[in-house]
């Protein structure tokens, strides 16, 4: 049986189920801040880059300017706008929106949330019902994560003249079996390896269940 690695589209679904079973561990208290985090994070360097990065740079190349104004020094310039990060059209603007998306990750992976811990432990699910809505909000997450891997490699594609990117277009093999009776003639073998094992740890506890009753 084989299949074909089409488009990076594909991973939508396995990153809203992945994302969604690790926030089904986590909880809602601990996994809503990480998908708000996760929200701002996709605003900031994916849906409005040109917004956020720019302000940045307008900080950045003001400075000389800010510095000249309190030197006394009215004719100081700012830096050229495109200095810093690029035109956004460019490969230096995409790695800088990357850069700032890693980043603010990091922040957000590590932050701790007030609301998400106890006593300084982490909160756990204390009902099923938090523990769903934890699923809830991590298959969210994986949605926000598979906008912002698409985005980029789309932007990079834009630059490269539209190349195919591996594993695109990859396809993959997966082994089948024809014939189960090679692996029905482990099954005895595979039972009495349990059995065996089974027996030992047995023997190792006794002692201890002994030594239990007298106490």
């Amino acid at each position: 049986m084989s299949f074909t690695f089409s488009s990076f589209q594909a991973l939508l679904i396995p990153l809203i189920i992945i994302f969604g079973l690790v926030g089904l561990q986590r909880g809602f208290w601990r996994e809503v801040g990480i998908t708000g985090g996760m929200a701002l994070v996709v605003l900031a360097t994916v849906l409005f880059p040109g917004q956020f990065i720019g302000f940045i740079n307008r900080i950045i190349i003001n400075i000389p300017r800010v510095f000249g104004l309190l030197l006394g020094r009215d004719d100081a310039q700012p830096l050229p706008a495109d200095l810093v990060f690029g035109d956004p059209a460019s490969g230096r603007f995409l790695l800088t929106r990357i850069a700032l998306f890693i980043l603010l990750t990091f922040l957000v992976y590590t932050m701790r949330f007030a609301w998400a811990y106890e006593a300084g432990k982490p909160r756990a699910a204390k009902t099923s019902g938090e523990k769903v809505l934890g699923g809830v909000f991590g298959g969210i997450t994986g949605f926000l994560w598979f906008v912002a891997l698409i985005n980029f490699l789309n932007t990079l594609k834009d630059l490269r003249n539209n190349p195919t990117l591996p594993p695109e277009g990859t396809t993959l093999t997966v082994p089948t079996v024809n014939d189960v009776a090679p692996l029905l003639a482990f099954v005895p073998t595979l039972v009495v390896i349990l059995i065996i094992i089974l027996l030992v740890l047995a023997a190792l506890r006794l002692p201890r269940l002994w030594t239990d009753g007298k106490k």
